[in-house]
């Protein structure tokens, strides 16, 4: 097989794998990840000379591309595309890092809920209502993730423990690490969106009612009891519903 037969072979298994990805198979988009991450890692530490924050950034890229991908039906062509995110990802993330310390509240809409975790204990005063709102957001947003998500993400977004400390610490490859890592920021990002665009709310009010009508789960108990500790209106909707979780 030539190499141009090669690359259009590779171009229409991405293609493939894309449209699959399109189509909600998470196993198509872990297959586009295993291909090109170590690539992106590669290219992306040749810009940074930072070895934890390259993979770091190829994290960042592949995540965004999860979300354009499903967010439009244009043709990719996934290999130039990831790199040109990556390459993107590097230079905001230094952006980001440049003006960490004067970051303001109003300023970081564009953050993601990781990005939160570092600079949300750097609000200014008058921005103490914005701050705490986030911040209590960011703690829904945890609450709903397993314990060994919740423990990898405050090892490396708080105590900044490299890749390989992670792994020493948890008995997990550093394989394992990054996978682990991927998925649990993933899964935050989508916790805090939920709890950030009311989606949270609506879900749980739809608890509440199956609950006031005698449809008792369990599950909803359960997210209702941790979506509630810092949620006020929920808590008037139960109350008002005479639903009760003790």
């Amino acid at each position: 097989m030539t190499t141009a037969t090669r690359e259009a072979s590779g171009r229409t298994e991405d293609d493939q794998l894309v449209e699959a990805v399109r189509a909600g198979d998470d196993a198509a988009f872990s297959e586009l990840y295993l291909r090109y991450q170590p690539r992106i890692a590669a290219y992306v530490r040749g810009m940074v000379r930072d070895s934890g924050a390259a993979e770091d950034i190829a994290q960042e890229a592949f995540m965004s591309a999860l979300r354009r991908m499903r967010a439009t039906t244009a043709p990719i062509a996934f290999r130039p595309w990831i790199f040109e995110i990556a390459r993107n990802a590097s230079i905001d993330l230094h952006r980001r890092g440049s003006r960490a310390q004067e970051v303001s509240m109003d300023a970081d809409n564009g953050l993601r809920p990781a990005d939160h975790l570092r600079l949300v204990h750097a609000a200014a005063p008058e921005h103490a209502v914005i701050a705490k709102e986030r911040l209590d957001h960011l703690q829904g947003a945890f609450d709903e993730l397993s314990q060994t998500h919740h423990q990898i993400l405050v090892m490396r977004e708080l105590e900044g423990l490299s890749y390989k400390q992670i792994g020493q610490r948890t008995g997990l490859t550093r394989p394992a690490v990054e996978s682990a890592l991927f998925r649990a920021r993933r899964r935050l990002e989508q916790e805090y969106d939920d709890i950030d665009s009311g989606a949270r709310c609506d879900a749980m009010g739809g608890a509440i009612a199956r609950l006031a009508e005698g449809i008792d789960s369990p599950r909803d108990r359960r997210r209702l009891g941790r979506h509630m500790r810092r949620c006020a209106p929920c808590r008037r909707q139960a109350a008002e519903m005479n639903v009760r979780l003790d």
